[in-house]
C-alpha cells in the first residue's frame, strides 16, 4: 500500500520504434524503500492517449524523461502533464550507476515490485548486458525505471489539500 506521505515520481522512456514506457515509483521515507506500483507501455500510441495515461495516475506526480524525448516532453507539458524541467542524464556512466543502484536495491529488498506488474517483471527477467553495455532501447520499462530513480531528488509528496479525508462514520 502506498501511503499519502510517500514521495512519488514517474519515469518515461521512448524507444527508437516509438513505444513509450512509463513507471510510477513511490519512496517510503521511513526505510528508504522504493515501490514500483504501476507501469504502462504505450505502443506507438497517439499523444492524447499518452498524456491521459500519465495524468490518470495523478496530475501532481512529476515525470522524469531522457533528453532524447525532449520534443515529446514539451508536448506532454502542453497537455497538462507534470514533466520535470531538466532531462535525465543519458551518459553511459549515469546509466551504469543507476542500473547498479536498481540491482542493489532489488537484492537488498529496497526496491519492491508488485506481482501484478507482469510487464515490468517479464522485462526485468530478460534485462541483460550486451557486449558489456546496458541496453538503452530494448527495455522501455527498465529505462523508464532508471530515469525515475536517477531523479528521485525531484520526487514529490501529495499536498495536504490533495488528500481526501472523509470522516469516519458507521454505516448501517
Amino acid at each position: 500500500m502506498i501511503e499519502p506521505e510517500w514521495a512519488r515520481i514517474a519515469g518515461l522512456h521512448v524507444t527508437e520504434e516509438g513505444s513509450v514506457g512509463v513507471v510510477w515509483v513511490a519512496l517510503n521515507p521511513q526505510n528508504n524503500t522504493l515501490t514500483i506500483y504501476d507501469c504502462s507501455i504505450f505502443d506507438r500510441e497517439v499523444l492524447a492517449v499518452i498524456a491521459e495515461g500519465l495524468k490518470g495516475k495523478d496530475t501532481w506526480i512529476p515525470v522524469a524523461w531522457p533528453k532524447s524525448a525532449q520534443e515529446l516532453s514539451k508536448k506532454l507539458l502542453d497537455r497538462g502533464c507534470k514533466m520535470l524541467y531538466e532531462a535525465c542524464d543519458e551518459s553511459q556512466a549515469s546509466i551504469e550507476i543507476t542500473s547498479r543502484e536498481i540491482e542493489e536495491r532489488m537484492r537488498t529488498k529496497k526496491l519492491k515490485v508488485g506481482k501484478e506488474l507482469k510487464p515490468w517483471l517479464d522485462e526485468y527477467k530478460t534485462y541483460y548486458r550486451q557486449d558489456s553495455q546496458i541496453p538503452k532501447n530494448s527495455h522501455p520499462l527498465m529505462a523508464a525505471t532508471r530515469n525515475a530513480i536517477s531523479r528521485l531528488d525531484s520526487a514529490k509528496k501529495k499536498n495536504k489539500s490533495q488528500i481526501l479525508n472523509y470522516p469516519k462514520i458507521n454505516v448501517l
